[in-house]
């Protein structure tokens, strides 16, 4: 029985070898991403507003690759933003050696910033911040780093944009870093002091006196978040999200095989996992001259994955923010009165399925 037994087992070894996958079945796995990542077409990202003007611009996927469009919202004229095969023969001289091939279709960025009246465009990741004149089609490069979405995240490597890179909203971070913000007018500017909304006359004393309190209710752990507060146009009010911090959990990792280095890389990231507390922001809005305060009623934004950054009216009458609740099935634009403090949703999507956002 035991020769039985050993012979079992020598027969089998080469199948549980084979389990492994050859240098084939690497190979193939390896390249179902750029078989497969193009699939999808006429799939839309986002709108961009091209500053104060009535245009915007958006990427979209389309055969082979990725498509800018730039849109006049008043005429509904729709048009490419740049000539594709002028820019991608220009950066395919210029950009690094050893990138992903530059085409009309595959160009280095899914995030572009339209300057100089829109004779120009910009792009970059931490490195480095490129301009390219749309008149001629030069770039240059800068030095000077630049943030927000490149690649497939920012400080990551430059890739284009495709069906398993397109940008969504990053997890909520409220209390990031934030100067005081100046008034409209440019007579007050507001800051958090204690955790506590504050304004002052503009350049009188520093972050920490010469100011008169507008809150009295923020703590460590129920903080006003200095990045959400927006001014509205008329300069009398101001609306700021107060937060209830929710558990950070880090998780560990191993990046195997780094591109700047032999060696791996060891680090964490913030990633809640389902089930744990997100932070929660709250709605508030400050009169200034009689310093009342109003705590809008929540109903409409009880369990949010994320919301965004309070944006006026240009007449001052009320200001709106986006909601998105936590498990992307209802997604809203609730509107405030500036007069009342009443919320209400001017839009509410409920599907039964889930929103990609």
């Amino acid at each position: 029985m035991k020769r039985i037994h050993s012979l079992c087992l020598f027969l089998l070894l080469p199948a549980f070898v084979l389990a492994q996958g050859t240098l084939a079945d690497y190979e193939r796995a390896n390249g179902l991403r750029e078989k497969y990542q193009w699939s999808a077409v006429n799939v839309p990202v986002r709108v961009n507003w091209i500053g104060k003007s009535t245009r915007f611009w958006y990427a979209k996927l389309v055969k082979g690759g990725t498509e800018f469009v730039v849109v006049n919202a008043e005429t509904l004229e729709k048009r490419p933003a740049f000539d594709h095969a002028k820019l991608a023969e220009t950066l395919a001289t210029m950009l690094p050696p050893g990138q992903a091939k530059i085409t009309a279709l595959r160009l280095p960025f899914n995030d572009i910033t339209f300057v100089d009246d829109e004779r120009a465009i910009e792009f970059g990741d931490n490195a480095a911040r490129w301009r390219c004149e749309l008149t001629n089609y030069t770039c240059k490069k800068s030095e000077a780093p630049v943030g927000g979405r490149f690649g497939q995240r920012a400080g990551g490597p430059a890739a284009p944009l495709s069906a398993a890179t397109l940008p969504g909203i990053p997890g909520p971070r409220y209390n990031q870093p934030s100067e005081p913000k100046t008034s409209p007018d440019g007579k007050w500017e507001a800051y958090v002091n204690n955790y506590n909304v504050f304004v002052r006359p503009k350049g009188k004393g520093n972050s920490k006196d010469g100011g008169v309190a507008l809150s009295f209710d923020g703590s460590e752990g129920n903080y006003y978040a200095l990045a959400t507060l927006a001014w509205s146009p008329d300069s009398k009010k101001l609306a700021v999200f107060r937060v209830r911090p929710g558990y950070t959990r880090k998780l560990q990792y191993v990046e195997s095989s780094p591109i700047d280095q032999v060696q791996p890389h060891y680090g964490s990231i913030e990633y809640a996992k389902p089930g744990d507390a997100l932070d929660l922001p709250l709605p508030v809005m400050f009169d200034v001259e009689s310093k009342r305060q109003y705590v809008i009623d929540n109903t409409l934004c009880t369990n949010p994955y994320s919301m965004s950054r309070p944006e006026w009216r240009k007449d001052s009458r009320a200001f709106t923010f986006e909601y998105n609740q936590r498990g992307h099935q209802i997604y809203r634009v609730i509107e405030v009165d500036a007069a009342s403090g009443k919320p209400r949703d001017v839009i509410s999507e409920e599907p039964k399925t889930f929103f990609h956002y």
